[in-house]
C-alpha cells in the first residue's frame, strides 16, 4: 500500500502551457540573440588575451633561452681560452721537468703569473 502512495506521489502530469504573447516571445527572442552574440564577444576577446598572454610566454622564454645561450658560449669560450693557456705553459714547462707533478705545479704557478 505505502509503494502504491509512493507511486502515485512521483508521478508528474504534464499541465499544458500557456503560449506567450506574440510581443513577449519577440522580446524573448530578440533579448536571446543579443544575449549569444555578447556571450561570443566575450568568449572572442578572452580567447584573444588568452593569445596575447602565450605569445608573452614564448618570448620570455626564447628570451631567457638566448640569454643561457650566449652564457654557455661565453663559458665555453673561455674554457677554450683557459685551455689554450695550460697547454701553452705546459708545453714550455715540459722539457724543463723531470716529474709530472713537478711539472704540474711550475704550470699553476706560471698562469697565476699571468
Amino acid at each position: 500500500m505505502w509503494d502504491e502512495h509512493l507511486a502515485s506521489q512521483t508521478e508528474v502530469t504534464a499541465e499544458p502551457v500557456a503560449e506567450l504573447p506574440v510581443e513577449v516571445a519577440e522580446e524573448v527572442e530578440a533579448v536571446s540573440a543579443a544575449l549569444a552574440e555578447r556571450i561570443s564577444q566575450l568568449a572572442a576577446e578572452l580567447n584573444d588575451k588568452a593569445v596575447r598572454a602565450a605569445e608573452r610566454r614564448v618570448a620570455e622564454v626564447t628570451r631567457a633561452a638566448g640569454e643561457q645561450t650566449a652564457q654557455a658560449e661565453r663559458e665555453l669560450a673561455d674554457a677554450a681560452q683557459t685551455g689554450t693557456i695550460w697547454k701553452k705553459s705546459w708545453t714550455a714547462l715540459a722539457p724543463n721537468c723531470g716529474k709530472p707533478w713537478s711539472c704540474l705545479m711550475l704550470a699553476v704557478n706560471a698562469n697565476r703569473r699571468t
